[in-house]
């Protein structure tokens, strides 16, 4: 168990009295070594949950069971297609299959929040397809959808405009693609069309 907050000290106690092998490391989990394990439960805060996840899938195991924001769990489950299908939808994808477990009402917290929230089950696989480096790939895909319904080439033309380089971008993207909807891009698309930039524009495609 990590936990940062020591106002659960007294319950984590309790936990511990019951079951004899949890182990509690006092850290915060964005930041500490986390322990090598083939399953993870967690109830992420949801201010942290997208930044915990992807430290998560950085790590190898087989399962995790997580409980998200309603509204992100869809984004991270979306298809090509689905009116929720974004980059985190390309990013998570990409290390594992998300399945939406089930739906959790205001009234199982207390304090309620204002939202509904969900569980979710995450498999950590290989990587589906490759792309140039991590943080690279994320940050494409932020720039791309930021016009998600725009054709590709227009949204390459907007990164080109935002890191001051036109005509250099995207020169290595496959022409077929220059007039796909980005959110009708699947995912490996994506990771070619990363792969391309890199190329082009080895620094990043937001200036370097």
């Amino acid at each position: 168990v990590v936990e940062k907050d020591r106002r659960f000290a007294p319950l984590l106690a309790q936990v511990q009295q019951r079951f004899g092998h949890v182990r509690l490391v006092w850290a915060d989990a964005l930041t500490a070594p986390l322990p090598a394990v083939d399953a993870v439960v967690a109830n992420l805060p949801y201010g942290t949950a997208l930044p915990l996840t992807f430290r998560l899938l950085e790590q190898r195991f087989g399962r995790a069971v997580l409980l998200y924001q309603m509204r992100l769990a869809r984004r991270l489950a979306a298809q090509v297609g689905e009116p929720h299908y974004g980059r985190l939808s390309v990013a998570v994808g990409r290390l594992a299959t998300v399945e939406l477990l089930e739906a959790v009402p205001p009234t199982a917290f207390c304090p309620e929040p204002e939202v509904e929230s969900c569980l979710v089950l995450l498999r950590r696989t290989r990587p589906r397809f490759s792309v140039p480096d991590e943080g690279f790939f994320r940050q494409v895909l932020e720039g791309l959808f930021r016009r998600r319904t725009a054709p590709l080439a227009a949204a390459l033309e907007s990164l080109e405009t935002a890191g001051g380089r036109r005509g250099r971008m995207g020169a290595g993207v496959e022409s077929r693609l220059l007039d796909k909807q980005v959110a009708r891009l699947t995912p490996r698309e994506l990771g070619r069309i990363s792969w391309a930039l890199w190329r082009s524009a080895p620094h990043g495609p937001h200036g370097g």
